[in-house]
């Protein structure tokens, strides 16, 4: 199925595929971006989901140490908790190098 916006011709499979590309590229070039600057993250990785959730097995997500979130690991119910447990990670992961 094609959909036509006035002269734009959009194809939901490759506009999926398209957008899911470019989405991994801005993860891992915010990665290489935090890692060039020394700034401490962690990854979240979605590995099992539950409903009702939005997010699927294999999301990811960039957490610094300020808990900034970049990327996709669920909502309301899951961010909150894995920012939590991100910036304590940080904390020990800090802890011990000192």
């Amino acid at each position: 199925m094609r959909v036509a916006l006035g002269m734009i011709t959009i194809k939901p499979r490759e506009t999926q595929h398209k957008l899911k590309n470019k989405m991994q590229t801005d993860f891992y070039d915010e990665v290489q971006k935090l890692r060039k600057t020394g700034n401490p993250f962690a990854i979240a990785t979605v590995v099992r989901a539950e409903k009702p959730t939005s997010a699927k097995p294999g999301a990811k997500a960039i957490i610094t140490e300020d808990g900034k979130l970049t990327g996709w690991i669920g909502g309301s119910c899951a961010k909150p908790t894995v920012k939590c447990k991100a910036k304590k990670a940080l904390w020990l992961n800090h802890r011990t190098r000192s």
